[in-house]
């Protein structure tokens, strides 16, 4: 625990370096805007127009705590993962091999919507899952038939579409890993 708050702490001073640059990045943003008349912001890039005024108000609510916290995308832990997220209020876990061992679709499903309904912010769940030597979830024959092949094993059998059919398939293993649990009260 005393190395989670090390690197809290460390993290607290990055941040506010960070914003401390920000503010005269910004500011010498803003002179050039003036000088220029051009006026560019994250609120005008249309992508974000419909979720930017959400998305501030719920960063104005969150605690310093809870924004450091954001920033990082933590390995999940042995025991006690929902206690730890509770108490650094992390923006994810990332899953190794050992976590998805022998563990069936629903298990893993049952363990992701366990860690959501414990955190007051949606979770980012991740795994590396590469192919070749890098095999996470495909490590697991209940969650896929087999391993899947290193890119470079699939550009030798058949070039880019091979690679293509390969993302497509870990895209659907994956997808069908997540959980379907619903936030009320975010986003």
């Amino acid at each position: 625990m005393k190395n989670i708050k090390k690197i809290i702490t460390i993290a607290a001073i990055a941040v506010i370096v960070i914003i401390i640059w920000g503010i005269f990045v910004k500011k010498e943003e803003v002179m050039d805007n003036i000088e220029t008349g051009e006026e560019k912001s994250v609120e005008n890039i249309d992508i974000f127009k419909d979720y930017y005024d959400k998305a501030k108000e719920k960063v104005n609510s969150l605690t310093l705590e809870e924004k450091i916290g954001q920033l990082f995308l933590v390995r999940y832990p042995n025991e006690n993962a929902n206690d730890i997220l509770k108490e650094y209020k992390f923006a994810g876990y990332l899953f190794f091999e050992k976590d998805f061992k022998e563990k069936t679709q629903e298990q893993v499903k049952k363990e992701i919507e366990e860690l959501q309904k414990n955190a007051n912010i949606p979770l980012f769940i991740a795994a590396d899952e590469e192919g070749g030597k890098v095999v996470r979830v495909s490590s697991n024959q209940n969650l896929a038939n087999e391993k899947f092949k290193s890119a470079s094993e699939l550009y030798n059998i058949g070039g880019f579409e091979k690679i293509k059919e390969d993302t497509i398939e870990k895209s659907k293993v994956l997808y069908n890993l997540r959980n379907k649990f619903k936030f009320s009260t975010c986003c």
